[in-house]
């Protein structure tokens, strides 16, 4: 199975490679990290993943992406009237923040959430690299 950006989290990849988020679940719970694998239990994802998925997006994501993300997180973005929740709004100024440093925006530069595979112990392994840069 070639891995794509659109296969990447499916039920097939995680069964057929083994991610660091994978070893972590085993360390922490065996079952758990089975049923997760065997897709019989979907932990939910958490405000966190989302700030982070957001800062993520909006520094590295381009116009249709950004615009795709926050169409498809809008309940959890923005309170009824328009306004974004507080958290939000913090993550937004410490995007404005990262953007106005040269330097930080000099090391986001490059080919970003690289899918890598790669075999060790009899298995397949998979990971994604942040930042794919030879500006590094």
């Amino acid at each position: 199975m070639g891995l794509t950006s659109k296969n990447y989290y499916s039920a097939k990849a995680n069964s057929e490679y083994f991610s660091v988020s994978q070893y972590k679940d085993f360390l922490n719970c065996p079952a758990m990290a089975l049923a997760k694998i065997r897709g019989e239990y979907e932990p939910e994802k958490g405000r966190a993943l989302l700030l982070g998925s957001y800062v993520d997006e909006m520094l590295t994501g381009t116009k249709k992406s950004k615009a795709k993300f926050i169409e498809e997180n809008q309940a959890e973005l923005f309170k009824k009237n328009g306004d974004p929740y507080a958290d939000v709004l913090q993550a937004s100024e410490t995007v404005a923040r990262i953007m106005m440093q040269p330097l930080m925006m000099h090391y986001l530069k490059g080919k970003h959430q690289t899918i890598m595979t790669g075999g060790r112990s009899r298995s397949r392994w998979t990971a994604t690299s942040p930042v794919s840069s030879s500006r590094i």
